[in-house]
């Protein structure tokens, strides 16, 4: 968590020679953040689905004192290496981009993006989604031969964000029937919402709905009804539920905003 004023907060539990997990915080200097800089949004996700392999997105506005002189940038960052142990420190000294902005960014988050073909799911990689004053939603994909990101074109892979009609202040996107389907949802500054249903494969709009609240929305958010998970492996036999995974299978979804 970050404050606007450059201090960055790591909250974490840390497992104690008991075995019993107790909470602790801790303050982390990261790179990058130049003195008088204003933290606008963070966001992190680990892009590994076996190890820990984090990636941490910090959008900032530099020299905020002169409206005519303003310098944004998305610095990325990220311990580079896959490893069983996590470490911040490591993490935060480590900018793998410094990228320029051409607008001032609001909302940064992260989804799936997908590549099936012939009915077969054969990439799923976490990329970056970054709204921006220029009425627009930006895409970060990572360049794994020299580990850099770089912007790729949206309309391609999530064109139910083409032409926002003002400034995008929160997005939502879930993902459900094996990443063959995902609802997307945002909210504008002038109160516009748009809730679309995707067709992964074919990157067809399904179902387009939208309305204005006629006020500034802060959040929206999509959340199913009841979870279906798997029960995970660690868990012993005996406290074992058989269940199905029916993780992905069409639920029942629901959107607050």
């Amino acid at each position: 968590v970050a404050s606007l004023r450059r201090e960055i907060i790591c909250f974490e539990y840390v497992e104690n020679s008991l075995g019993v997990l107790t909470p602790s915080t801790k303050e982390i200097s990261f790179t990058y953040l130049p003195k008088g800089a204003e933290i606008i949004s963070m966001d992190a996700f680990n892009k590994s689905e076996t190890v820990d392999d984090f990636v941490i997105g910090i959008t900032i506005i530099k020299n905020s004192t002169d409206l005519h002189a303003l310098e944004t940038f998305l610095n990325i960052y990220s311990g580079w290496e896959e490893t069983k142990d996590f470490n911040m420190e490591i993490i935060s000294q480590n900018c793998l981009n410094n990228i320029e902005l051409k607008y001032i960014p609001y909302h940064l988050t992260h989804t799936y993006l997908t590549v099936w073909l012939e009915g077969d799911l054969v990439s799923k990689e976490v990329v970056f989604l970054l709204s921006g004053s220029d009425c627009k939603i930006h895409i970060y994909q990572e360049n794994k031969v020299n580990h850099t990101y770089k912007e790729i074109e949206i309309a391609e892979y999530f064109p139910e964000f083409v032409k926002p009609p003002t400034i995008v202040v929160w997005m939502d996107i879930y993902y459900y029937n094996k990443y063959t389907k995902r609802l997307t949802a945002f909210g504008c500054e002038c109160g516009y919402i748009r809730l679309c249903s995707i067709c992964v494969k074919t990157s067809a709009i399904l179902y387009n709905f939208s309305t204005n609240f006629n006020n500034t929305i802060s959040t929206v958010r999509i959340y199913p009804t009841e979870h279906k998970l798997k029960t995970p492996d660690f868990i012993n036999d005996e406290y074992k539920v058989v269940t199905e995974d029916v993780e992905h299978e069409d639920p029942m979804l629901n959107l607050i905003i």
